[in-house]
């Protein structure tokens, strides 16, 4: 009954026990950093399996690929802002020459 009691409460004895704190976050940007750069381009000096060398030439092409696709989600982004702020002031436009129309039907 206790465990149902502690797993309604939000508690998880499983979790608790398995739960293991996070020590790179303790050490700062300094060593995140250093994580980090296990994947940058000096990694190809430690490694000489073909294999690995291929995998990592074809994630380093993806990425640069999906940078390339970011910037024309960005370039196209601007493109259709301008075209709905031409939109919106033809749309401007158009409704004062209906209402220059109908003051001028009046007469």
């Amino acid at each position: 009954m206790s465990s149902n009691r502690s797993s309604m409460n939000g508690h998880d004895n499983d979790r608790a026990q398995t739960w293991r704190p996070d020590i790179s976050n303790r050490h700062g940007p300094e060593a995140n950093a250093k994580s980090r750069d296990l994947t940058d381009d000096s990694m190809l000096n430690h490694v000489h399996d073909p294999e690995s060398m291929e995998l990592y030439s074809r994630v380093r092409e993806q990425q640069k690929e999906i940078l390339y696709l970011r910037e024309q989600i960005a370039v196209s982004c601007v493109q259709e802002l301008q075209l709905l702020n031409e939109k919106y002031a033809l749309e401007k436009t158009l409704a004062e020459l209906r209402l220059v129309g109908s003051f001028l039907g009046n007469y």
